[in-house]
């Protein structure tokens, strides 16, 4: 019976490695999401059939193209740690954690496979990240869009800022060539510093073109609220780039060079300008809400953390309960030989030893009443009834001592956590920030515009309040040493990038690479994030297959070329 049993099942655990191996139709891909008596011995008898990286990759890429990424990642990540360098594995483990709406896992199996894999095929994982990412950008902004047009807005995000571009009120020709170099390095100056998180530029971007407000003139207040409000931005930053005061004559903004292609002036003004998003009402509101919200957890967590506290004390005292108990039992059993002893001392008339056994007799007897008083306490106490220590042992309290002595530090620590986020609360309902927003002027040189974000940046960290005020640390992160051509030339990349000519534009920041190291990858040529926001997610996923078969069949004439077989070209890209 035995051996009938373990044929049947052998040979359906073949059955199911030939499927495989053949291929999976993708309309029958979840039948081992089926329920059924033979399920858990199907699954049982192919788990060491499972660790064959084909396997793995025909289950995963089927489960995908069904539609179910759960099944699908489980499927895929065990062949993507056992073979990071398996490029169909990469890639559709990416694409369904992308599915999944976790592009930053996407990015962790992607930049793993470009650490060691095909350096063709790892550029078009790199490829399709930065296409996926300008897609989720716009998608997010036309999510944002609609929202609005219902009257509402996503949450405010604490210390987000949205950085919008100056506007050139120079009208000079120097100045319009990298503004939005500055705008860059702005955003990049304040991101991680001063309890700041200042929007990404392409994300920013994004939002303002689907608003509508992508001019190249600048923002004015009002576009800059409002984008700061699609971004869900506790505070918005947007200003004017002028001539220094030594040059303005009548008027700061009154200022007209006769020659726009000129010298330029040597000083210039630049006008900040920070606001938060919300009115004062508004905010106040919010953070009192948010202060009420967490004083009810807050309640409700030490009330919660107090009963635990008292449960697991109650435990413990049972344990002693029980402990005390085992040691009257042994100590009655230490009784009777002693009383046997005394009498056996007292007949052989050994009288100074059966006065010793008399007094640890006594010392037992004293011991077994002490005991049984606090077992007795324990037994009458109010709180202490609720333990019914005549039904339950010794291992049913260990047991839930054990799990409260885990549960108790994750309450301690969400309580501490919880706590600290009410004091920062309250500290921003102290903190007055004028309805009206703060505008603040610098003067700086114009020959050297690499240095104007770091001012502008300790600039907005004061005015956002107390965390601005105790980070005025200069930690510039850009060479001393860049000029008006290295900005100009980093301008002209965003700007070939704005336009869509996004290989031009990496090729271009890799020339800035000593002055600023953009981490830009580059979708391709001809990509427009707008039209594909549009499509649905299995329409973008079949485009990016498309792109990693194109680069298949690319990297696989490269290898040829080189004198390599077809055959160590699929071992190769299998991490074989």
């Amino acid at each position: 019976m035995n051996r009938t049993r373990f044929t049947l099942v052998f040979l359906l655990a073949w059955l199911v490695l030939a499927q495989a191996c053949v291929g999976v139709p993708e309309t029958d891909a979840p039948y081992l999401e089926q329920e059924g008596p033979g399920r858990a011995q199907v699954e049982n008898a192919t788990q060491t059939a499972l660790s064959s990286n084909v396997l793995l990759r025909r289950f995963g890429v089927s489960y995908f193209h069904a539609g179910k990424f759960d099944a699908a990642i489980r499927h895929l990540e065990p062949l993507h740690e056992k073979y990071p360098s398996h490029f169909m594995g990469a890639a559709y483990l990416g694409l369904a954690w992308w599915r999944k709406a976790r592009p930053d896992r996407t990015r962790e199996v992607w930049d793993a496979y470009a650490a060691c894999g095909d350096p063709i095929l790892a550029k078009a994982l790199k490829r399709e990240l930065a296409a996926l990412t300008l897609i989720d950008h716009r998608r997010e902004a036309k999510k944002a869009l609609n929202l609005e047009a219902e009257g509402e807005y996503p949450p405010v995000a604490s210390g987000r800022v949205a950085v919008g571009l100056f506007k050139d009120s120079s009208r000079h020709a120097t100045f319009t060539a990298y503004t939005k170099a500055l705008n860059l390095l702005l955003i990049e100056s304040l991101s991680g510093r001063f309890g700041l998180l200042a929007v990404s530029r392409p994300r920013t971007r994004a939002y303002l073109e689907e608003a509508g407000l992508g001019s190249a003139d600048g923002l004015d207040e009002d576009g800059a609220l409002r984008v700061g409000r699609l971004l869900g931005a506790e505070f918005v930053v947007f200003g004017e780039i002028g001539p220094g005061p030594a040059e303005g004559g009548a008027g700061l903004w009154d200022w007209h060079p006769p020659d726009p292609n000129g010298p330029g002036p040597r000083n210039v003004r630049i006008r900040v300008c920070v606001k938060a998003v919300e009115p004062q009402n508004v905010r106040r509101e919010r953070l009192e809400q948010g202060l009420l919200a967490a004083g009810d957890r807050l309640s409700e967590l030490r009330k919660n953390l107090k009963v635990l506290r008292d449960r697991a004390g109650l435990h413990a005292r049972g344990l002693a309960y029980f402990q005390r108990k085992a040691k009257i039992e042994a100590l009655i059993q230490k009784r009777a030989p002693l009383a046997e002893e005394i009498s056996a001392h007292m007949r052989e008339g050994r009288l100074e030893r059966a006065t010793q056994a008399i007094k640890e007799l006594e010392r037992v007897e004293a011991e077994i009443k002490r005991l049984y008083a606090l077992q007795r306490r324990f037994e009458r106490a109010p709180l202490e009834l609720s333990l019914n220590v005549f039904r339950i042992t010794p291992e049913y309290l260990e047991e839930g001592l054990a799990g409260m002595r885990k549960e108790i530090p994750v309450l301690e620590r969400e309580t501490s956590e919880l706590e600290a986020h009410a004091q920062t609360l309250v500290a921003k309902l102290t903190d007055f920030f004028p309805a009206k927003g703060t505008c603040m002027a610098f003067d700086a040189s114009a020959g050297q515009p690499v240095f104007w974000p770091e001012s502008a940046a300790l600039l907005i960290a004061k005015a956002v309040g107390e965390k601005g005020r105790r980070d005025r640390r200069i930690t510039f992160p850009y060479a001393y040493d860049a000029d008006l051509k290295d900005m100009a030339a980093l301008n002209a990349g965003l700007n070939a990038w704005d336009n869509g000519e996004f290989d031009a534009a990496v090729r271009i920041f890799q020339e800035c690479a000593d002055f600023y190291a953009a981490a830009a990858d580059s979708p391709g040529s001809g990509f427009d994030p707008m039209v594909m926001a549009e499509k649905a997610p299995d329409e973008i996923v079949k485009a990016a297959l498309d792109n990693f078969r194109a680069a298949f069949v690319q990297a696989e004439k490269e290898y040829l070329r080189s004198g390599g077989s077809g055959k160590d070209f699929l071992r190769g890209i299998e991490g074989r």
